[in-house]
């Protein structure tokens, strides 16, 4: 079901002053540090610490007497810790994410047949792109570039969460994870994969490979993936978009042109945008240009979206927000051109109003852009040739 606007603000007035989210009811989420947590946007849990893909099955922490806790006291009004990004956006009197997960998946007070998604990083964390604003635990050619531009302790001063790294799942346990999804796959209604770049992990296709046709045929599938690569050994993506109930692909794109080739360097632009034009011409996948807002594409998220509308007659989303590094949040931008953005976009990505209402941080902003000169130089590749006129319009409100 497509969110809008004014459905979402209803949605927030209904649950304004509660703690209620459906993901505690809805989604299994584990990161690639291996760290089961209520949903991505969610904080680290000490209760739920132990519980780790290395360690626990998706289901035997899903059913755990801790996550049993946490699900009665959001249906009590407690407030739950983990949930701090969302109350924090609230508070701004902002759309939160939870909120778009109750809109999702309906109010909820136990678990159901067929109402659970999986998200869950198990697959690697190999990527051939290093996104400026990525967290490193997410991309190995992310974590190398950092590696050569800074020592240990820089790279995790501006990335905070740099000191968890990514883990690699052994071979037994991801093969009892999958059997413990098998067991309790009546329970499922999607599958979310994600990476690192989904599908160029090995154990994304083995992944699917065991999922059997009468199983499939009831799932729905989705992707994070940055879409440079359709193919992997003797594998295509359309190869499974048949088997399941719906397929979906949701390509992280920040920006065009040569802006798109800095933010998630070093893609190939016309590559992507080749295989871009090949998923939509297939009728058994859905597809959605899924922006992440960040100080670098703020200024120009109406001309991102009709570009790829216009070209490309793809549904575009802004609602992933670049929260840490809070370097590169636009937050940080100065009041007189947050104000701009906010009377901008007001009608159009209400789940950025919140995050542009938090103070502003002109030290952070500025170490943000020190960070983008330091990729610059680095890359050879200078963003403040690009970016120039946006970077007067920042001098001229400061």
């Amino acid at each position: 079901m497509k969110q809008n606007h004014k459905d979402l603000i209803q949605l927030k007035e209904r649950f304004k002053g509660t703690s209620y989210c459906s993901a505690a009811f809805a989604e299994i989420y584990v990161g690639s540090n291996g760290k089961y947590r209520l949903c991505c946007h969610a904080k680290p849990n000490n209760n739920l610490a132990k519980y780790t893909s290395d360690t626990t099955l998706p289901f035997e922490y899903f059913l755990s007497k801790e996550m049993e806790k946490i699900r009665d006291g959001m249906l009590e009004g407690k407030q739950i810790h983990d949930c701090v990004k969302c109350y924090e956006l609230e508070k701004h009197d902002g759309i939160s994410y939870r909120h778009k997960y109750i809109f999702r998946d309906g109010y909820l007070t136990d678990i159901q047949e067929r109402s659970i998604r999986l998200k869950l990083r198990i697959s690697g964390s190999f990527c051939n792109l290093a996104c400026y604003m990525c967290n490193p635990v997410n991309s190995t050619t992310k974590r190398n570039e950092l590696k050569e531009i800074y020592d240990f302790a820089d790279a995790s001063n501006i990335f905070n969460s740099f000191d968890s790294p990514a883990i690699a799942v052994k071979h037994d346990q991801w093969h009892s994870i999958m059997n413990n999804i098998l067991d309790n796959i009546h329970l499922v209604k999607m599958i979310h994969m994600t990476g690192g770049e989904t599908l160029q992990l090995p154990k994304y296709w083995e992944f699917l490979e065991n999922i059997p046709d009468e199983h499939a045929k009831h799932l729905e599938l989705t992707h994070d993936t940055n879409l440079t690569k359709l193919r992997y050994k003797n594998h295509h993506v359309l190869d499974n978009a048949k088997r399941f109930k719906s397929f979906h692909l949701s390509a992280s794109c920040d920006h065009i042109s040569d802006k798109l080739s800095w933010i998630r360097y070093p893609i190939n632009v016309q590559e992507f945008e080749n295989n871009l034009s090949e998923i939509k011409q297939s009728n058994d996948i859905t597809s959605q240009i899924s922006c992440t807002v960040s100080i670098l594409n703020i200024d120009d998220l109406f001309e991102i979206r009709d570009y790829y509308q216009n070209k490309f007659n793809i549904e575009f989303s802004a609602d992933c927000l670049v929260i840490n590094p809070t370097e590169l949040s636009i937050a940080n931008l100065p009041q007189k051109l947050k104000d701009e953005y906010i009377e901008k976009y007001k009608n159009d990505f209400p789940l950025i109003i919140a995050e542009l209402n938090k103070p502003s941080n002109k030290s952070l902003f500025n170490k943000g852009l020190e960070y983008c000169d330091r990729l610059s130089a680095h890359r050879g590749f200078d963003f403040r040739v690009l970016w120039k006129d946006w970077l007067e319009k920042v001098k001229d409100c400061s």
